[in-house]
């Protein structure tokens, strides 16, 4: 009887658990980044290398690059590209496949500027438009698509740094931010003012659709999942993500609050997280239902590009008016399951 009575008990206890786990972030412990690391003025966009052991931080009044060694989140070299401008100076920041060359925005200068990772070599920068934003490298290595606040892309050749094509959006866009499928075949380009995403074809460089949000603007950020069946955006005055399947055009929305800026999704798919400028946090949304399980402290204006690390173990999120940046420990899977076994025998 005793026995059974046990068992009973310990039946109640992990219901609890549960559901306490499965509730959102009030009935959790609240998370907190691991380290902070200080880095230069006005931090905008972090990338990290592709076997995950260093991460690169670019500035936004200044021209300079933070190396931060991921083993213990210390910052390793400084690479200067060249003076400071005036005004807002380096953007966003992409590597190769292979992790031998950076590709950075210096909006200031209109321009793109390769670097050499090996020994920080600054090569010759390449003119492209009047405010360059963001950047990416298709997963080949072959192409990197430029972001052009004025209803522009540019398409550079990575073998010869020159610009090889350019995509002209209708007069009315402002485009800000760009991802690329995980397979390379599609572009996909958030448009600030008309609250659409553009996808085009990387095989010609063509418009192959666009995507209508009915909320949110501006669109901050944009980040494709893994397996390239969502897009998730950031509607930044609506406080809000849209996760969209780009195949038939569902839109959901995801209420996150707190004016979302940055947006990563884990490598496995299962959690994207998007910092907020406004209430200085990181939302943290379980993928699988679009829950929004917590939300966890950071420094002052995370209004930047964030990035977790091709290993999944971490997020790291600039944070513009504390000049550092938040180190987060990536959830593996477990911390919130929804689904614990109940085995007792």
């Amino acid at each position: 009887m005793q026995t059974q009575v046990q068992k009973f008990l310990l039946s109640i206890v992990l219901c609890a658990l549960v559901v306490a786990l499965d509730a959102g972030p009030q009935a959790s412990a609240q998370s907190q980044p691991v380290a902070t690391i200080s880095v230069g003025d006005q931090p905008r966009a972090v990338v990290f290398s592709p076997d995950s052991s260093v991460a690169y931080v670019s500035h936004s009044a200044e021209a300079t690059i933070r190396v931060v060694r991921t083993a213990d989140h210390t910052v390793i070299d400084t690479i200067t590209l060249g003076p400071t401008e005036p005004g807002y100076n380096l953007s966003g920041l992409d590597v190769t496949p292979d992790g031998e060359y950076l590709y950075v925005t210096w909006r200031a200068r209109g321009a793109v500027v390769p670097v050499r990772t090996s020994d920080g070599a600054v090569l010759p920068e390449i003119p492209v438009c009047i405010r360059p934003l963001s950047v990416k490298v298709t997963p080949d290595g072959n192409r990197a698509y430029v972001a052009c606040f004025e209803e522009l892309v540019m398409v550079l050749d990575t073998t010869t740094n020159t610009v090889v094509d350019q995509i002209s959006f209708p007069s009315s866009s402002m485009i800000y931010a760009i991802d690329i499928s995980p397979d390379g075949s599609k572009a996909y380009v958030n448009d600030n003012l008309t609250i659409k995403v553009y996808v085009i074809s990387t095989a010609d460089n063509s418009f192959v659709d666009t995507i209508n949000i009915s909320f949110g603007r501006p669109h901050h950020d944009i980040a494709v999942s893994p397996d390239g069946t969502y897009v998730y955006t950031t509607a930044t005055q609506n406080g809000a993500v849209a996760a969209i399947r780009p195949f038939d055009h569902q839109v959901r929305r995801i209420d996150v609050g707190g004016g979302p800026s940055g947006i990563a999704v884990t490598p496995d798919g299962g959690y994207v997280y998007v910092s907020s400028m406004y209430t200085n946090r990181v939302s943290v949304i379980r993928t699988a239902d679009n829950a929004v399980l917590e939300h966890i402290p950071v420094g002052r204006k995370p209004d930047g590009i964030i990035d977790i690390s091709p290993d999944g173990h971490w997020l790291y999120v600039p944070n513009r008016d504390s000049n550092t940046v938040s180190v987060i420990s990536v959830l593996t899977g477990t911390k919130y399951s929804a689904h614990l076994p109940l085995i007792l025998r």
